[in-house]
């Protein structure tokens, strides 16, 4: 079969080039899946970012809003409405981010609704203050329930 040496040396060659056309394809399927991996571990992270973003922008909004009705002074109340335009803004981002992955999504939906009914909760006690109706919108905190 291979009876000159040429004949062996061009076998031999043919079978290391296709060992290393082999090698060199695992090599870039094995490289493609690990840039792939590290894109979802960074999308992953952008999400996980995005939502401890708005529940710490949420928490200083509420500590903005209790400290303004127990103390009835506008410095506390200064940057909750801020902060609650960027809970509902970081909120949506959220839904955005998950909008590759269908369960995530809905449950981003959730969150971004429970979300908004707290911003809206917060911000109708924030209206009553404002307006002078201090107990009312304490009432409505302490029951964990409408302000009005």
């Amino acid at each position: 079969m291979f009876t000159s040496l040429i004949s062996r040396v061009t076998a031999i060659g043919g079978l290391i080039a296709t060992a290393l056309l082999c090698l060199v394809a695992v090599l870039l399927q094995s490289s493609w899946s690990t840039r792939e991996s590290f894109a979802w571990v960074s999308h992953s992270q952008q999400v996980i970012v995005v939502l401890d973003e708005a529940l710490e922008e949420l928490r200083e909004a509420e500590s903005g809003q209790r400290g303004y009705l127990l103390t009835h002074d506008e410095r506390f109340a200064t940057t909750v409405d801020q902060r609650l335009s960027d809970v509902s803004r970081q909120l949506d981002q959220l839904v955005r981010l998950t909008s590759d992955n269908a369960l995530q999504n809905e449950r981003a939906i959730a969150v971004r609704d429970a979300g908004s009914r707290k911003v809206a909760f917060t911000r109708e006690s924030m209206r009553l203050a404002r307006r002078g109706d201090f107990a009312v919108a304490v009432r409505g905190i302490a029951g964990g329930g409408d302000a009005n």
